[in-house]
């Protein structure tokens, strides 16, 4: 049996440096924006990366699944990114069809920063969850570990369809979240409110 530890040993306090909306470029020369999380005073640390569309800048979604002050107090550095076409990104957004290189690109350039020893790890759950697995699918080779939680394991028959029935109202609900949340940063950077 492990001792349980203090209070003070579980809640080390790590001076933080949070980088927000570092460019992250791709092969085709679209620039993703990521904030990055970590320990301050140099070292490499293995980092933890998380890609989604729904705005990495949402405390929803940045601290849903893990809570990267958390993690950078355990000796991590949590990566968050905008995929292609969604919030700070560049490019259009096409749900799945550039994780694979973009997640790819993501993992290796991580790998290649000051901060990181060369170990990436990716968590998220739903479409979270999806950019871990078509990430893994060209096999870059500093991914060394995934969480993907509450994501399918084909996008086709259960994700849009179920038993060959196209998934109306779940993909409807779902493509019009993007809609609403395109409208209202279009509305706040148009000077709106």
């Amino acid at each position: 049996m492990h001792p349980v530890p203090s209070k003070d040993e579980y809640y080390r306090h790590t001076p933080i440096t949070v980088e927000q909306n570092i460019p992250v470029p791709m092969r085709d020369g679209i620039r993703l924006y990521a904030d990055v999380y970590r320990p301050s005073g140099g070292g490499w640390h293995p980092v933890l990366l998380q890609r989604l569309p729904y705005g990495k800048h949402k405390p929803r979604y940045r601290s849903f699944y893990l809570e990267p002050l958390r993690a950078v107090n355990r000796g991590y550095v949590v990566v968050l990114q905008d995929v292609r076409g969604r919030h700070a990104s560049e490019g259009a957004f096409y749900p799945y069809r550039h994780e694979v290189d973009d997640g790819y690109d993501t993992v290796e350039w991580c790998a290649s920063q000051p901060w990181c020893d060369g170990n990436v790890g990716m968590f998220g759950i739903s479409y979270h969850g999806a950019t871990q697995w078509l990430a893994a699918t060209a096999a870059p080779p500093a991914l060394k570990a995934m969480v993907p939680g509450v994501t399918a394991d084909t996008y086709y028959d259960s994700w849009t369809y179920l038993g060959g029935v196209f998934q109306s109202f779940w993909i409807t609900d779902w493509a019009a979240s993007f809609v609403l949340d395109d409208i209202g940063r279009l509305f706040w950077r148009w000077g709106g409110g």
